[in-house]
């Protein structure tokens, strides 16, 4: 038979004043690195190198983004070329075959009255 009495594990009320403790530690620790002008001058120093780095990444991916939008709109612009070519060399078919079976329907007709 198992033992119910016996508990297992840490007390979730003893792992909660922990991080509270451990919290307001750091808490106390950070607060007094940055009364110390050469740490808050490091800190400043880091944070403005992580921003102008994430300013660097943010700037190439927008441009890599421009470049992708230029290159998209060359190709369409490629391919709706080719396309008004292919459509006018159409047109310019579908009229010389027209004019060409007038051109055959009149002497036919002319045909007819000759004989």
């Amino acid at each position: 038979m198992t033992d119910t009495t016996h508990k297992k594990g840490v007390n979730p009320i003893a792992t909660a004043v922990g991080g509270v403790v451990v919290g307001v530690g750091l808490a106390v620790a950070g607060a007094m690195a940055m009364k110390d002008k050469a740490t808050k001058k490091r800190v400043e120093d880091g944070i403005d190198k992580v921003r102008a780095k994430g300013d660097s990444v943010v700037n190439d991916v927008a441009r890599k983004i421009e470049k992708t939008a230029n290159d998209v709109k060359a190709q369409s612009e490629d391919v709706s070329e080719k396309v008004s070519k292919k459509a006018q060399s159409a047109k310019d078919g579908i009229e010389n075959t027209v004019t060409r079976t007038k051109v055959a329907a009149k002497d036919v007709v002319k045909d007819i009255k000759n004989s």
